[in-house]
């Protein structure tokens, strides 16, 4: 974990977090890379899933093995996704 916030409740298992900020009751599951991201309350990231530069809404589940935020083309097929 390395300059990031973890909110009350969240369990962060064997995980990497750079740069992320978790709110209340977030599990990330072992494996899981957090680059520069920010996500909401109840959410769960999956084994082995990476986020990066994103913004992850409240009650939402990252599948294991899910990349978000490294291919910009397939994102924005299924994300809203900013300039920044």
């Amino acid at each position: 974990i390395n300059r990031s916030v973890v909110g009350s409740g969240s369990i962060v298992d064997g995980a990497e977090l750079d740069h992320a900020m978790l709110r209340r009751s977030v599990m990330v599951e072992r494996g899981a890379r957090l680059e520069h991201c920010i996500v909401m309350e109840r959410s769960r990231l999956g084994r082995g899933s990476q986020v990066r530069r994103a913004i992850i809404d409240q009650d939402n589940d990252v599948p294991p093995g899910e990349r978000i935020g490294f291919d910009l083309a397939q994102d924005r097929q299924r994300f809203h996704v900013t300039e920044s």
